[in-house]
This record gives C-alpha cells, structure tokens and sequence, in this order.
C-alpha cells in the first residue's frame, strides 16, 4: 500500500502544470458580459419570495457538499447581479435584500465547504483537496464579478443616484466584498489543512507539497481564475476593499485632475503676464 502511495505521489509531480494566459480580448468580452447580466426575477417582483424559496429548496435537496457549495455561489452570484439592478433603479431597500440573500448564500457555501471529509487516506485528502480547489475558482470567479460590479455601481449608479438613496446603497454594496473575503479565508485555511496533510501522508517534501497544490489549481481552473481576477485589479488599477473606498478613490482623482487644470491655467496666465511686459 505504502509503496503504491509513493508512486501516486511520483505520477502527479510528474506532470508539468502548464502556464495559462489570459487573452485580452477575451477578458474584455468577460467584463462587458458581466456588466450587462441581470440576474433573475428580482427583490421588487412579486414573485421574488418563490424564486428565492425555490432556491433554497434545491439546497436542501443537495446533499453531497462539493455540489452544494458550487450552487450556492452560482445563486449568489443571481443574488449579486439583482442587487445591481435595483442600485440602478435607485430602490435601496431592494438592494438590500438581494445582497442579503447575496450573504445568505455565501454562508451555506461556508458551511458546505467545512462539510467535505478531509481526514483519512491519501485518496481521500486528494480528492479533498481537488474538490476545494474547484470550489475556489468558482468562488473566485465570483470575486471577478463582484470587482466589476463594485466598479460599475460606484461609477454609473451611486454617483448618479439621489443624495438621500446614496448612504443605504453605499453600506449595502460595502457588504459585498467584506463578506466574500471572509469566506475566501475560511477556504485558504482548509487548502492549507488539507495541503499538510497529503505532505504527511505523501511523505512529500515542501517543495513537493507546492508543487502538488499548483497541479491542483491548473486542473480544477482554479489558476486561470486567480489569473483574471489579478488582470481585472491590474486593469482597473486598483482593487477597493469597498465600494465607499472606491467612490473615494474616483474623489480624489477629479480633485487631482480640477488641481491640475488649476496649475495649467496659472502657468497660461504667467506666460501671458510675461509677454505683457515683454511687448
């Protein structure tokens, strides 16, 4: 048994984890893509308190914890999107209850995760660890989407909305990001868990253990997703923690922009005070 542990062991680090670049336009179509979803029936339709129902009744009907994790990020992400809709609208109220569902969601998939048996035989850390790891690009594909969201209700929505509708929309999309953070650190700490214990069981070295992690991320698609996130904050220039820094951030560069044309105009106004005198 143990020497059928070192072979498995020997044929995963031996597959090379091959780079996966990012194509440009792609990305682009991604983000425009995600900007225009709507998510579906949304909090201000009638019939919202069946689709969320319906929703968390599949839940309860899924019972293998990887499977349930997987849907409920993907009803986050509906939760997420809906959300930005009612910003767009300007019904605050509404928005709130879909990033409460939003958080809701983000919650059974903290709970499903710590539910995926991690102790006991090399197959079994391995599969953990595989199972974790997709479950994390899907939730970093999530992280994609609330980063172009951020970014488009800071700049489209509240900064065109009603003063008195801007404070509750500020704190309900602050929550998007501080909530998702959370649970990205629960899910790093079992990868850690997981990954220690296949070094041990493996009898891998650090450097083995690492290399086996990154074989990991490049086949579950856990490294091109944490590939498009790193190019998303890259292409925005900056990564927010929330949406009260991010409409902060567009502040201070119309001040350093109006300051700008300020010394433009006065520099102007020199020059033409010295060739007054010179004439």
């Amino acid at each position: 048994m143990r020497i059928a542990i070192f072979l498995l062991a020997a044929l995963i680090l031996a597959v090379p984890v091959m780079a996966q670049e990012i194509n440009e336009t792609q990305l682009n179509e991604t983000l425009t893509q995600i900007e225009a979803e709507t998510g579906g029936i949304g909090p201000d339709n009638p019939l919202y308190i069946f689709d969320t129902a319906f929703d968390k009744l599949k839940l309860w009907l899924t019972w293998d914890p990887e499977a349930k994790a997987r849907l409920a990020i993907k009803i986050a992400e509906e939760r997420l999107m809906e959300a930005k809709e009612m910003a767009k609208k300007n019904k605050t109220k509404e928005a709130e209850i879909a990033v409460a569902g939003y958080e809701e969601m983000l919650n059974e998939t903290e709970r499903a995760l710590e539910a995926i048996p991690e102790d006991g035989s090399a197959e079994i850390s391995e599969g953990a660890a595989k199972k974790v790891a997709g479950i994390q690009a899907e939730l970093q594909n999530l992280t994609l989407k609330a980063l172009v969201v951020i970014q488009h209700v800071s700049q489209k929505v509240i900064a065109k909305a009603p003063e008195e509708a801007k404070p509750a929309l500020q704190r309900a999309f602050e929550r998007v990001t501080q909530h998702l953070e959370a649970v990205q650190q629960k899910m790093q700490e079992k990868r850690e868990r997981i990954k220690l214990k296949l070094k041990a069981v493996l009898n891998l070295t650090t450097e083995e253990a690492e290399n086996l992690t990154q074989k990991i991320e490049a086949e579950t698609g856990l490294k091109k997703a944490k590939e498009k996130v790193k190019r998303v904050k890259e292409k925005t220039g900056k990564a927010p923690r929330n949406i009260t820094e991010e409409i902060g951030q567009q502040r201070e560069t119309a001040h350093n922009i109006t300051e700008e044309i300020g010394q433009q105009r006065e520099t102007a106004h020199n020059i033409t005070e010295e060739i007054g005198k010179a004439l």
